[in-house]
């Protein structure tokens, strides 16, 4: 079941806090062969609505940065920058979904993008679907990820791969408020309403989530939802 997440969704999960810094970066990739996946358009500001986060930093292992390179060889265009690896997938040989940071050259418009890409027992990789994570149009679960993935593992690296002073804050306080525990993975993005609520991409309880604070004009912050990503949704190619 999906549905799309709204800035004041209920639902919320127990999580760990741990932040940190951010820098940006940024490559000329974009698939360019009938057999690759096709590129999925960054999309565009939304009068009113959450604005993309253009500042990451990687967080990812020797390895699974090695299969990215490789399976991205062909891609020209779109730079397809990645952060971290958020599940992996045994099969013959190993399946990554990677959380990434797109951005056009021509337009320079950016957004985070799961890239799934298949490395197989004879070391060769691809890149297999590449889908947007569009803050305005999240697809979302009404089931913790680990009971949905099948064979899809979630991967967590414990650190943050991009937020901001003020998200930070923000974070930190609605957490304290509410006695949770937090493990942010990026800030996906920012709203400005009255006040300005900001979305984060966590992990929690082996689950894969979004996670919405508000911090209203006065800077009280409190959560506004803590719901499950459809990861199963980013990782499948779309027809």
């Amino acid at each position: 079941m999906k549905k799309t997440l709204t800035a004041f969704g209920a639902g919320m999960l127990a999580l760990s806090l741990v932040l940190g810094g951010c820098s940006k970066k940024e490559e000329t990739e974009q698939p360019a062969e009938n057999n690759t996946p096709q590129e999925t358009e960054a999309p565009k500001p939304i009068l009113g609505g959450w604005q993309a986060n253009d500042s990451y930093s990687q967080i990812i292992g020797e390895e699974e940065l090695q299969v990215f390179n490789k399976a991205s060889e062909q891609l020209t265009g779109v730079g397809y920058e990645p952060v971290t690896v958020v599940a992996t997938q045994t099969a013959s040989g190993t399946n990554y979904a990677y959380l990434c940071y797109g951005k056009n050259v021509s337009t320079e418009a950016g957004a985070f993008y799961i890239v799934t890409a298949s490395s197989d027992l004879e070391g060769n990789a691809k890149i297999d679907n590449i889908q947007v994570i569009d803050p305005n149009d999240l697809h979302i679960s009404d089931k913790p990820n680990e009971a949905m993935l099948g064979s899809w593992q979630i991967k967590g690296s414990g650190k943050p791969g991009a937020t901001s002073e003020e998200a930070e804050s923000a974070l930190q306080d609605a957490a304290m408020k509410e006695g949770l525990i937090v493990m942010p993975i990026v800030l996906l993005g920012q709203q400005v309403v009255s006040g300005t609520n900001y979305m984060f991409l966590v992990y929690s309880d082996s689950s894969l989530n979004v996670l919405t604070v508000n911090k209203d004009a006065e800077g009280n912050a409190t959560v506004s939802s803590n719901l499950p990503l459809d990861l199963l949704y980013y990782v499948t190619p779309q027809e």
